[in-house]
């Protein structure tokens, strides 16, 4: 679902970071597939249960060019990234 939506609206990543996570790397190609998608998906460690502030210094290293990034990762970290760079509690 979210990945025809995201088609819709023309706003499909270019660059996926996933956890290493069985059920993460699950769901990252679930979505690449859905999608129709020839994206670079970089599998990493460091997304697995970490905090927000983790998961922002691995954004900052590994997004490269990216104009559009996709985290696959886990809650509570990604939970409280979402919350804290909108200022609005995120229910995920």
């Amino acid at each position: 679902i979210m990945a025809k939506r995201l088609a819709e609206d023309g706003l499909l990543p270019d660059r996926i970071l996933c956890s290493t996570a069985q059920r993460a790397r699950e769901t990252a190609e679930l979505f690449v597939d859905a999608a129709n998608l020839d994206v670079h998906v970089m599998f990493s460690g460091r997304l697995y249960l970490a905090s927000p502030n983790e998961i922002r210094a691995f954004i900052a290293d590994a997004a490269g060019d990216a104009d559009r990034l996709m985290v696959v990762g886990h809650n509570p970290g990604l939970e409280e990234l979402a919350t804290g760079l909108t200022g609005t509690e995120v229910m995920m």
